[in-house]
């Protein structure tokens, strides 16, 4: 999601929402036993894909489990840094992270799997008359992020519908949209239920090609809260105790858009979130993208996990420490559970 960066120190904690000041360690609770802090690193700005963590601030679920809640601000070291540094329990993440650590010998667990349908296309000016389907975008700029993932994944979309895959790229970050605005740049990649908003809004629409649609394996989890094993296996019924209050969050999200964009907008008043681009977000993930076949929130699929993890070593695009092509057989087992889910 494009918004504008918060710098600020990987480990510096903001104050418990809510629920008092910031305590660093347990804290005192006067009708009764002690409280224990899970602190939380955001892998951005705050946006709808916190929602949940916000309504079950503002219900009391987190209190009522006995727990304080320190939200960590966006670092540009990455969320996934700071959790493997020490410096928070949990983190926001998606499954390539999770697993492209693992391959690196970082160990992590997606232990709240929120999105497991990707929105995440590409995304062309809307009136760009030369591009009308992914073979156009052949010998075209792509203005990056930089994850090799994401290019693989455009040049088999290419391939597919009839391409060569012939794909230029420009890495340029949080300028990639604004590259596509303004014409220096003839496509990136972003998330329909934000950054596809946020240009309509604009004036400036896009129009987007969904790799899913061209036979292109996608993310089993486009955001989920992630946490070392170290952690799970030292703090075990805390961890359970805040996913599954978390969880709870995230189910009243999906019931009740409207509250969770006012839990959102609450909690973050110096933040300059659009509130037409929060509820048209949350409306969309809510509806669309956070509830799975069976109608849960949070659990992750194995097999679909398995499925993108052989896809990525297949297509060569983990590697190990040494920054050689991942050849050891990566599973699903050693880097997701549903184990902390009510």
């Amino acid at each position: 999601m494009r918004r504008t960066i918060v710098t600020a120190a990987a480990i510096l904690p903001a104050c418990a929402l809510a629920l008092g000041a910031c305590t660093g360690g347990a804290s005192s609770n006067q009708s009764g036993p002690a409280r224990q802090t899970v602190s939380v690193v955001l892998d951005w700005t705050p946006n709808t894909n916190h929602s949940g963590v916000y309504l079950a601030l503002a219900r009391g679920y987190y209190e009522q489990a006995g727990i304080d809640v320190e939200l960590l601000p966006y670092s540009e070291a990455g969320s996934a840094s700071v959790l493997l540094g020490g410096g928070a329990d949990f983190a926001f993440e998606g499954a390539y992270s999770v697993i492209s650590g693992r391959a690196r010998g970082d160990e992590m667990t997606m232990v709240l799997n929120l999105q497991q349908k990707s929105s995440q296309g590409i995304a062309v000016r809307a009136d760009n008359a030369a591009i009308t389907r992914p073979s156009d975008l052949d010998g075209k700029l792509f203005a990056t992020w930089g994850a090799a993932e994401g290019v693989a994944k455009v040049q088999t979309m290419i391939r597919n519908d009839g391409g060569q895959g012939t794909v230029e790229t420009a890495l340029l970050g949080t300028s990639a949209y604004a590259a596509v605005y303004n014409g220096t740049a003839d496509y990136a990649e972003g998330l329909t239920t934000w950054e596809g908003i946020e240009a309509e809004l604009a004036g400036t629409p896009l129009k987007w090609f969904m790799p899913a649609d061209y036979g292109v394996e996608t993310t089993p989890a486009e955001l989920g809260l992630v946490t070392t094993p170290s952690y799970l296996r030292d703090h075990s019924d805390l961890a359970k105790r805040f996913i599954q209050a978390t969880q709870r969050g995230y189910e009243d999200a999906v019931n009740d858009p409207e509250g969770a964009v006012e839990a959102l907008l609450s909690a973050n008043p110096d933040a300059a979130i659009d509130r037409e681009l929060a509820t048209r977000s949350q409306e969309l993930l809510s509806s669309q993208y956070w509830k799975d076949e069976a109608g849960s929130v949070g659990r992750a699929d194995a097999e679909r996990w398995q499925r993108y993890i052989d896809y990525l070593q297949q297509q060569g695009l983990l590697e190990d420490a040494s920054g050689a092509p991942a050849s050891t057989r990566l599973t699903g087992a050693d880097m997701v559970t549903n184990d902390l889910l009510a």
